[in-house]
């Protein structure tokens, strides 16, 4: 009796088993994706279940009753290596973390939630089977990845050089971009303050991937290219958008992204630059813009610059210009400014830059200030004595803006406005 019990156990075992693995193959046959995958395991072990990618990164979950940890980000993954399956025992519930491995390669991590211990048979096994199908899906979304990547790089290369701009068109059509909205483009630059820490391959996929789908949550079109010193990407926008709109909107998204960059690369720091909105015919407008920015980056080498198109005229300026020639140049207009040292030099300052980057508008610049009118024209006049210019006459306000531009762009408004 107890023989034949034993058998039809197996035979059960066996069965389920079979089923497991036929309902596995034919999600991945299908090409259902990995949601069907995860979800199915999930259902079956009756637990929350978790598939981060090889960056540690949440790449697909179900979840069932309470969480002992963040699924976003859990604490445990970071010391996990992906040469054994490993079990990370919380207060009430115990965690198998699984490690995906394909070519000797790691690609992530299974990890399945569990309030006994250890698992059953049977659990083992649809886990195993799990990990196996996985890594095939895995495999084949990287290859999927790289085909893109080339097919991107194709493009972006087409728009640096000379093809027709119809051909053009159609290639951006092919990758989803549309004719009836307006594009621009940005870029995220690697900083390389540190000669010593260079970007690898891996981190250099890493970063693609987090800002792609950091992107593809703040905008429904998108584009993003690898380049050697850091990222390029193509941001699509309705067509009624006005202009300052895209450019606050675009201000909001860099800060946004910086601080979520900082958290995953906390040795690094980026510079981002943003071009021109266009249409998608005069996209290489946009390109150029970009192209300046991230040269004057490369040039002058300061960390987490800031750049838009509406610096290029002076992005260009500075390309033909050592850091000592553009310093002589702000000496030149502001050296006053520098050596003044009474107390009231911060709100001085703080007053001439609202006047300069509000195009002289007084009520707008006493709005931001907080002041009163009276106080104002007190502070523009006294700026004028310490300038010994009027600094309402076109000429001086160009030059100023000019040397207020350079400084900004190289981060170094501090340094030599204060020097003294």
């Amino acid at each position: 009796m107890s023989l034949n019990h034993d058998i039809q156990l197996k035979n059960q075992t066996l069965e389920q088993t079979l089923h497991n693995h036929n309902q596995l193959m034919e999600m991945a046959i299908e090409q259902q994706g990995m949601n069907p995958i995860i979800s199915f395991i999930g259902e079956r072990l009756h637990t929350s279940v978790f598939l981060y990618d090889e960056f540690r990164q949440l790449h697909s979950s179900i979840v069932k009753g309470d969480m002992p940890f963040d699924g976003s980000i859990p604490p445990f993954l970071e010391t996990m290596t992906p040469d054994r399956v490993q079990a990370v025992h919380l207060e009430k519930y115990n965690v198998l973390v699984v490690p995906i491995v394909t070519r000797m390669e790691a690609r992530g991590f299974l990890v399945v939630l569990t309030n006994h211990w250890p698992l059953n048979h049977m659990e083992k096994m649809l886990i195993e089977e799990a990990q196996n199908i996985i890594a095939i899906e895995l495999l084949k979304q990287e290859a999927i990845y790289e085909t893109k990547q080339r097919i991107q790089g194709e493009f972006l290369e087409d728009i640096q050089g000379k093809v027709d701009i119809n051909v053009l068109i159609d290639q951006a059509k092919l990758l989803g971009l549309s004719e009836s909205q307006t594009y621009l483009f940005f870029g995220v630059h690697f900083d390389h303050t540190n000669q010593d820490y260079d970007w690898n391959v891996k981190e250099t996929k890493s970063l693609h991937h987090r800002v792609e789908r950091f992107i593809a949550n703040h905008f429904n079109s998108s584009i993003i290219f690898n380049r050697i010193n850091g990222l390029r990407g193509m941001i699509g926008f309705p067509p009624e958008v006005k202009e300052e709109s895209v450019r606050h909107q675009m201000n909001h998204f860099i800060d946004q992204l910086d601080h979520y960059l900082r958290k995953y690369f906390k040795e690094r720091t980026f510079s981002y630059a943003t071009g021109r909105l266009t249409p998608l015919e005069e996209i290489r407008k946009s390109y150029k813009d970009v192209w300046y920015c991230i040269e004057i980056f490369n040039r002058h080498k300061r960390p987490n610059q800031r750049m838009t198109y509406r610096e290029v005229g002076v992005a260009k300026m500075m390309m033909n210009n050592t850091e000592d020639e553009l310093y002589q140049f702000v000496i030149d207009h502001v050296k006053p400014l520098m050596d003044y040292t009474r107390q009231n030099k911060r709100d001085l300052l703080e007053t001439l830059e609202k006047y300069l980057f509000n195009h002289q508008h007084l009520r707008e610049v006493a709005k931001e200030l907080h002041l009163h009118s009276n106080t104002l024209n007190y502070r523009l006049k006294r700026l004028s004595e310490i300038l010994d210019a009027d600094i309402r006459d076109a000429e001086v306000i160009f030059h100023l803006r000019m040397a207020w531009d350079i400084m900004n762009l190289l981060g170094t408004n501090k340094e030599w406005l204060y020097r003294a």
